[in-house]
């Protein structure tokens, strides 16, 4: 189950408490450009790819 158009965290713990898979909204972030997206999702798993063996 996914969750759109969470705004509050009562709804977060609401959700959480019925197994819910997957939340998004403006709880966690207002819609972003790609480039924003990525800066945060680079900050937060950071991959370095010169370490690869491809």
């Amino acid at each position: 189950v996914i969750a759109e158009g969470v705004e509050e965290e009562a709804q977060v713990e609401y959700l959480a408490a019925f197994d819910c898979d997957a939340i998004q909204g403006y709880f966690y972030s207002k819609p972003l450009e790609f480039e924003d997206a990525l800066a945060i999702v680079d900050k937060k798993f950071p991959v370095d790819f010169t370490k690869s063996d491809l």
